[in-house]
Parts: structure tokens; C-alpha cells; sequence
């Protein structure tokens, strides 16, 4: 009589982890976090330099958005992307541009909005012969222990 309960008695487990992961208290797979706002930028600029836009999914909200208005990048982006839309921006850059340096500035509190990460990328754009400076603002803000991108943006026109 009791052989279906024997049958079933290791999917108890394998049912309370699924559960975890779909309410968002066990991290997925790719999503350990990331524990302060100067890796958060660390990882966000490995992502744009190495074009493997799977590196910014720690920093990407599971549910909400990321503000994103980068003109000379992504001039038909600008807007609010969900975290499958942002990767695929990502990667599109890299396919577009040719990436050089990033680097960033410390990070600072920018006020309730979270920790500002300001930096100036080298990319050669599409159709561009020669290297341009980029200048870009990342606000990060702290959820649930780690730290997640709400903004990317150019802030000024490039220099060239």
C-alpha cells in the first residue's frame, strides 16, 4: 500500500527547491549576486568590453526594468529594457562597436538613488575610423543583499 508514497518520496525535495528558486529565495543559476557597488561596476564593464552579456545577469533585476539611454551605442534603445531585452542590447553593441577600455571612476552615493559609477569608455563606433570617448553614468541600488543596475547612460555628446 505504501509503494506510490515510497515512489514519490525524493520529489519532496526536488518540489521545495523549485519552489525557493520561483519565489526568489534560493539565487539561480548565474545569479549569486553581487555584494558591493564597486564589483557590481567591475563585473557591468567585463560584460560591455567582453560583448558576453550572460556577465551582467547578476546585476539585472528578475522582475522591473533598467533604464537605459545611450545615443551613440544604442540610439533605438533608449527606454525601460527587462533583463532578456538588456542582454540582447548588450550583445548587439558588442556586434556593432568595437569596445577598447572602460574606466571607472569610485563609486559614490548619488542621494536616495542609489550608487552612482561614472566612466569613460573607448569604442569605436560603426562606421567610425577612429577611437571615441564615451562618457556613461551606471547607478547601481542595493536589493535583497546585492546590488543591481537601474541606470546606464551617456552623459554627454563623445569626444572624438
Amino acid at each position: 500500500m505504501n509503494q506510490p508514497a515510497r515512489a514519490f518520496s525524493g520529489f519532496g525535495p526536488c518540489l521545495l527547491t523549485v519552489l525557493l528558486l520561483a519565489a526568489g529565495f534560493i539565487p539561480a543559476s548565474g545569479q549569486e549576486g553581487v555584494d558591493s557597488p564597486r564589483r557590481a561596476a567591475r563585473t557591468m564593464a567585463d560584460a560591455i568590453l567582453s560583448g558576453e552579456s550572460s556577465k551582467a545577469s547578476p546585476l539585472l533585476p528578475r522582475r522591473g526594468r533598467v533604464h537605459v539611454d545611450l545615443p551613440e551605442l544604442a540610439p533605438a534603445a533608449g527606454g525601460f529594457l527587462s533583463a532578456s531585452q538588456f542582454r540582447y542590447l548588450l550583445s548587439d553593441m558588442a556586434r556593432q562597436h568595437r569596445m577598447h577600455t572602460l574606466n571607472l571612476s569610485t563609486p559614490r552615493e548619488s542621494g536616495s538613488d542609489g550608487t552612482m559609477v561614472e566612466g569613460e569608455l573607448k569604442v569605436t563606433l560603426r562606421g567610425q575610423l577612429k577611437p571615441t570617448l564615451l562618457s556613461l553614468r551606471l547607478v547601481f541600488v542595493r536589493h535583497q543583499g546585492t546590488w543591481l543596475l537601474r541606470d546606464m547612460v551617456e552623459k554627454a555628446s563623445p569626444r572624438r
